[in-house]
């Protein structure tokens, strides 16, 4: 099983990452687990020149 956990936001051509914490919990009852998405934290970003007509990149 994978889970993904994201955000949509408009970006430039650089690798961008979220942190967070996952929080597991028991749903009671069912026992199955549930994972909540805590504390998220500030993006990071490669912050490299983008090559020209990339996204963000230079026009010409």
């Amino acid at each position: 099983m994978q889970l993904i956990a994201g955000k949509t936001l408009p970006l430039d051509c650089n690798q961008h990452r979220l942190g967070g914490k996952l929080k597991p919990e028991t749903i009671p009852g069912w026992g199955y687990t549930l994972f909540r998405l805590t504390e998220v934290g500030p993006m990071l970003s490669t912050r490299k020149a983008c090559p020209p007509g990339s996204p963000s990149g230079p026009s010409s």
